[in-house]
């Protein structure tokens, strides 16, 4: 390994310390063999933390680090084991490509809204003027045992919003 790469218990540490300062926990209260979800670490907050692991390292990581990896042992121990392979380029010219004349497109969409699991159901959305705004699901939660029309302390003042189907596939 090269002698700037970080040990595992060095990434353990970091990663601790990151963690605990995220969810505003002491750093004794996070368990290294816990799993990233049971800290309730939403999508943002792990990508934000591949991110910001990144910085620190100083090299290229998948933002879904934190799902292929998912405790701060097995991550630590998994980019501890894993040089960097990022390196100087002693001849920057060397990877000046000739021109291409074969013309490409990437071109790809995808998304979900409520009332809309696909680009098709959106726009379709769009082109007729309807919003995806409906009741809360009674699958949801019980929206009675949350709704106050004034606004009072710890209740909702309003029973609608936008609802994925399928939420739990999300």
């Amino acid at each position: 390994l090269p002698t700037n790469q970080p040990t595992a218990p060095t990434i353990t540490a970091w990663l601790i310390e990151k963690i605990a300062a995220q969810l505003k926990l002491p750093a004794s209260h996070i368990n290294p063999n816990e799993p990233f979800a049971n800290y309730g670490l939403d999508s943002l907050q792990a990508v934000s933390l591949a991110g910001d692991l990144e910085t620190w390292l100083d090299r290229d990581l998948p933002p879904t680090l934190i799902w292929d990896y998912p405790t701060i042992t097995t991550l630590a121990a998994h980019l501890a084991q894993t040089p960097n392979l990022q390196s100087p380029i002693s001849n920057p010219q060397s990877l000046i490509a000739a021109p291409q004349t074969t013309k490409i497109a990437l071109i790809g969409l995808s998304c979900r809204f409520p009332h809309a699991p696909n680009p098709a159901a959106f726009w379709q959305l769009l082109a007729n003027g309807v919003d995806g705004i409906s009741e809360v699901p009674p699958d949801r939660w019980d929206a009675d045992a949350f709704y106050a029309a004034d606004g009072a302390p710890g209740k909702m003042n309003t029973r609608w919003g936008g609802f994925l189907d399928q939420v739990d596939q999300f």
